[in-house]
């Protein structure tokens, strides 16, 4: 932090910084790794045709058409209703 607040934008790390930015890699580049192992997401999104069918009616139509018919969206997971807001 200091050499980004005191040192030139541009400077260059020394040697000695470079084990230490070679660990953190190894180190977070694991642990990202291993969240990918436990992760219950699955490996491709899903929910791409329904979203997409989404914004299509809403940009085709606009806002106005969920108020004349909200029923059309309820079986839409991405389409959350709009509220007033305080």
């Amino acid at each position: 932090m200091d050499r980004k607040k005191g040192g030139a934008e541009k400077g260059s790390l020394v040697h000695t910084d470079l084990a230490f930015y070679e660990r953190e890699y190894l180190r977070l580049t694991s642990a990202l790794a291993m969240a990918m192992e436990q992760s219950d997401l699955p490996d491709e999104p899903a929910g791409a045709g329904i979203l997409n069918e989404l914004l299509v009616q809403l940009r085709l139509n606009g806002l106005d058409s969920y108020n004349a018919n909200p029923g059309c969206y309820q079986n839409n997971p991405f389409f959350q209703p709009m509220r007033d807001t305080p």
